[in-house]
């Protein structure tokens, strides 16, 4: 089970297992993340531009900029697990047919 660390942030201990368990985001939690995506893109992409204020759009670009990142950090770390355990089953099925 994982083990709470203490410091400035909360953070936990993962034994291998449990890291690759929690990082295999179930399919309702994958799109629910990529529908959230999308309306982060959407609201990026329709930000207006005020010549008065371009300070204030650089602002706003950059703040849908980092929870678009992070957003497909999750996905793309969700994705690269579910691609490691599919690798390791069939090793391991691979290895029980060579027997």
């Amino acid at each position: 089970m994982s083990r709470k660390t203490v410091n400035l942030f909360s953070t936990f201990e993962f034994s291998e297992q449990e890291a690759a368990l929690a990082q295999n985001l179930p399919d309702l939690n994958t799109q629910f993340i990529q529908t959230e995506l999308a309306a982060v893109a959407t609201k990026k992409v329709l930000i207006p531009f005020d010549p008065e204020n371009p300070l204030k759009f650089q602002m706003e670009h950059e703040y849908y900029r980092g929870q678009i990142e992070i957003l497909s950090f999750l996905l793309n770390m969700s994705d690269a697990a579910k691609e490691e355990a599919i690798a390791n089953l069939q090793a391991s099925m691979e290895a029980q047919q060579s027997e």
